[in-house]
């Protein structure tokens, strides 16, 4: 007799059952029956059927499914635990249906809509290893999907029931996870982050400049002659004798003169311009003043000498901080 054909293919294979199935039905076996069926209905066979995954056959409690992609089943799975989690959040603990899932890719048995072998068998012990609200996937399922926008944490290797070889487990970390759609849109989001970087660096130039402008005109500094502006003459009260006066002598190096204004008008509002003018003759009577023609720029003979640059140790506190 010819052997019958053994159809194989390789699928990621995922089986999932709830925790503590026993207990929830012993608590309460019509109301439990009513919530798995609502969560199926309203959650599990959409996910399974929006990933392209075939339910291979139900155990009351639990499930056998079939995934062309390890991808898919990965992503599938998380998303139905997230769901449970919204679900659940309103429901007491001691009713709450929680899944423990294992995933495995390998190669299987497929006979007629069942499917056998070794691959199955892997992720049914995962499954048993698993935490309830949980997703185990073994070693070869890992290296399909370890550079996807999935994030794993390594349990080591473990021994399974019926299982010769030891297994490498890794538990899917569903905070960690980001499920992409299908159509992913690029423009928009980079639209975003480019408005927040131009707004966030005009808030950064404004910043600096308000800094910028409080250290060097917001604090107060000790004036010097090079600080006092003439006072202006907008509101000048034309004909009166300190107007006059002011208007003789305001481009004057005269320190007679000077010295006059201040002796006639001690209390001028241009009485402090004048003594800074003053004291500044006072201290260097060399200074003199000359043009090179009527229509170019006023030269002043700068007597040779020496400076020092800078500010010495002594006056590390001469513009108001240190």
């Amino acid at each position: 007799m010819a052997s019958e054909h053994v159809e194989r293919k390789l699928s990621a294979i995922v089986a999932a059952d709830v925790a503590g199935y026993s207990r929830l039905m012993a608590a309460d076996e019509e109301g439990t029956l009513a919530r798995l069926k609502a969560h199926r209905k309203a959650l599990i066979d959409p996910k399974i059927a929006e990933h392209s995954g075939r339910i291979i056959k139900t155990t009351g409690d639990g499930m056998l499914v079939e995934f062309a992609s390890v991808v898919d089943a990965v992503r599938c799975v998380v998303e139905i635990q997230r769901g449970m989690l919204e679900r659940n959040a309103d429901i007491p603990e001691n009713k709450r249906i929680d899944f423990r899932v294992g995933i495995n890719i390998g190669d299987v048995i497929r006979k007629g809509n069942d499917v056998f072998g070794t691959g199955v068998n892997i992720a049914a012990r995962l499954e048993s290893l698993a935490e309830p609200g949980s997703i185990y996937i073994s070693g070869e399922a890992y290296d399909q999907v370890r550079d996807r926008p999935f994030a794993f944490d390594d349990l080591g290797m473990h021994p399974v029931k019926n299982i010769a070889r030891l297994i490498r487990v890794y538990r899917v970390r569903l905070g960690d996870v980001t499920v992409k759609p299908k159509t992913v849109r690029i423009r928009e989001p980079q639209r975003w982050r480019l408005a927040t970087i131009v707004a966030g660096s005009l808030i950064g130039l404004l910043l600096l400049v308000s800094v910028v402008w409080l250290i060097f005109f917001g604090l107060p500094l000790k004036r010097t002659t090079a600080d006092i502006i003439a006072p202006s003459t907008t509101h000048e009260a034309s004909g009166s004798e300190e107007m006059s006066a002011w208007a003789k002598i305001k481009r004057s190096d005269q320190i007679d003169q000077l010295s006059s204004f201040l002796d006639r008008f001690p209390d001028s509002r241009y009485a402090e311009y004048v003594r800074h003018r003053l004291n500044a003759l006072r201290s260097h009577p060399e200074i003199k003043k000359f043009r090179d023609c009527s229509d170019c720029p006023e030269m002043v003979v700068i007597p040779p000498g020496s400076f020092t640059m800078g500010v010495p140790q002594t006056e590390s506190d001469r513009y108001g901080f240190l």
